[in-house]
């Protein structure tokens, strides 16, 4: 196993590649201080719990998907690659899943299909990867409308990145947020 440790804006992740390409990430101890207390919060309102018995949101998050990294669904060194180049995308900017697989010489569809079953969002932005043609694109799994699509879309308006009433990208901010700068 090796270690390697990814700089991200708001604090390192770490994350574990075994010598078969299975990638697993560990939410360290930065995330669970500003992003716990939170959680609780919202889900003692919510539910009517008292926060300490509420168990929290990201934890849980990060457990299931442990345990569904661990029941035999490895990630695929394609499916890595593509994880580590959204990783790049910075906050308020965006890619296309052309761009991403013009990289990565690979089809725009199979990029799509690794970024549908992303086990590390949101840490990993898959949000941050729209259509060609700057449609809002696919969300967990969802095309076109829906709520998924809808949370896709607040996820990006919360950027910075604003989209007409048919779910395409403002065309002032298309060539101005365009992220293209892989490594």
């Amino acid at each position: 196993m090796s270690d390697t440790t990814y700089r991200e804006p708001r604090a390192p992740v770490p994350w574990t590649r075994s010598e078969r390409g299975q990638v697993t990430k560990a939410f360290n101890e930065t995330f669970r201080r500003l992003a716990l207390p939170r959680s609780s919060q919202h889900f003692s309102k919510r539910f009517k719990m008292k926060a300490e018995k509420v168990p929290t949101f990201p934890t849980t998050i990060a457990e299931r998907r442990l345990r569904r990294h661990k029941s035999g669904r490895p990630i695929t060194p394609f499916q890595y690659r593509v994880y580590d180049l959204c990783s790049q995308i910075p906050e308020g900017y965006y890619s296309t899943y052309k761009e991403i697989s013009d990289y990565l010489k690979s089809s725009p569809r199979a990029v799509g299909q690794a970024l549908k079953n992303n086990p590390f969002a949101p840490t990993v932005p898959c949000h941050r990867v729209l259509a060609s043609n700057h449609f809002i694109g696919g969300f967990f799994g969802q095309w076109g409308n829906g709520s998924n699509i809808n949370k896709k879309q607040i996820l990006l308006k919360n950027e910075g990145l604003d989209f007409d009433e048919s779910g395409s990208l403002s065309v002032t901010l298309r060539k101005l947020r365009l992220f293209r700068e892989f490594k």
